[in-house]
């Protein structure tokens, strides 16, 4: 069977299309030819129906006419939509470049940590970006668009978490890539690593959000991403005045973000990712009852799941079993081994009431200010004991 042209099944989608109040009529087009490309995977195998759409809807936007109500598109517009969609879409993978601009405080050196560098943009870089980016125009109409689109540039002094990555970016939600990891999903891990290791801060009172930048392979903006800190509480970083033990969490990171050989070793290395993931929701989450859920999922990813010894089937490890484990590793006292079992399974026991409907998640509600402050204080003891769990977990990860 030969293999579809997809250049001729977009000319079939727009052969009776039209603009309808200045833009291309939407129920003028033919779809079951747009479906078949996607379907029959005629571009990169990543392109799913939504992404395909808006690559479709943003080419077909590009034609416009406001003086006329309603009319047919011409030839041209036409090949104007089919050849912006086919040119896009046979280039992949385009490779990008995406700037996590650190918080002014980083101490750290300029490293090479395999998926990540951390870099400093010198005056040499800002003026190709400056020049790749230069906006059009003149006068006033020139004067807004810089200053919409004059914080894209990467600052002269500033140090950046950069990655490259190849595949398709259109904007911050619709993209794909070919790493192991997304680059919004690295700076998370990488963020999270150091607030665990106590050498990042979440609750300075100077902001630190900045939107991650991507640019195109020539330095030419691209678009924004997405970034991995949400909320208020984790987007307050502040790094520590300590740059040796900056520079040896950033050697940890090279180490839990790289693929290991051994299988074992693999497994342990995805659950302190995994763990990680969720410890930066937690940081992301505002909600108690919704902070609990990501606490313990920090806890659950570090316990998996074994092997009944006759029935071979999963067994998922209970809290009795968890927390005796945790408090064995983090305590210097049978006090403080007690204490730690039993602040655990108070919060196990709490989410697991989350979870089945006996605590409502209220968002932003006014729960009681007793209930609330019951449960921030038991989050807030939780917090630091899994946190030297999961530390002891990691450099138990690096010492095998």
């Amino acid at each position: 069977m030969a293999r579809q042209n997809p250049e001729v099944l977009l000319k079939n989608s727009l052969s009776n299309a039209k603009l309808n109040d200045g833009f291309i009529d939407v129920d003028t087009i033919n779809f079951d030819p747009l479906y078949k490309i996607v379907d029959l995977k005629l571009y990169d195998s990543a392109i799913d129906w939504p992404f395909f759409w808006n690559m479709l809807i943003t080419s077909a936007f590009k034609v416009s006419d406001f003086n006329r109500e309603s009319r047919a598109m011409t030839a041209a517009e036409k090949d104007k939509v089919i050849t912006d969609i086919h040119k896009l879409a046979s280039g992949i993978p385009y490779i990008y470049k995406f700037y996590y601009q650190l918080p002014d405080d980083y101490c750290g050196g300029l490293q090479d940590l395999d998926s990540i560098k951390i870099i400093e943009v010198d005056q040499k870089r800002f003026n190709q970006f400056k020049s790749k980016n230069e906006v059009k125009g003149q006068g006033l109409a020139k004067a807004l668009r810089e200053q919409m689109f004059g914080d894209n540039i990467p600052k002269v002094g500033e140090k950046y978490l950069y990655i490259e990555d190849k595949g398709l970016v259109r904007t911050g939600e619709y993209a794909f890539l070919e790493s192991n990891y997304s680059p919004d999903r690295l700076v998370g891990l990488y963020y999270s690593l150091h607030v665990v290791f106590g050498t990042l801060a979440t609750n300075s009172i100077r902001r630190h959000s900045p939107t991650p930048r991507v640019f195109k392979l020539d330095d030419k903006y691209n678009s924004n991403f997405k970034n991995p800190l949400k909320a208020s509480r984790a987007t307050t970083l502040s790094f520590k005045n300590d740059k040796d033990r900056i520079n040896a969490v950033n050697s940890l990171f090279k180490d839990i973000s790289k693929k290991q050989s051994a299988k074992n070793k693999e497994n342990a290395r995805i659950q302190l990712c995994n763990a990680l993931y969720w410890y930066l929701e937690f940081l992301n989450n505002e909600d108690w009852s919704l902070q609990l859920v990501f606490l313990v999922s920090v806890v659950d990813s570090l316990f998996p799941t074994r092997k009944h010894s006759i029935t071979n089937s999963n067994i998922v490890p209970t809290i009795s079993e968890k927390a005796p484990v945790i408090a064995e590793t983090i305590s210097k006292t049978e006090s403080d081994r007690e204490n730690c079992i039993k602040h655990i399974e108070k919060l196990f026991n709490a989410r697991h009431e989350v979870i089945h409907g006996k605590i409502e998640i209220h968002g932003y509600s006014k729960a009681t200010s007793t209930e609330k402050a019951e449960y921030k204080d038991l989050i807030s003891q939780s917090e630091q004991l899994i946190r030297d769990y999961v530390v002891s977990r990691i450099k138990r990860f690096i010492a095998s």
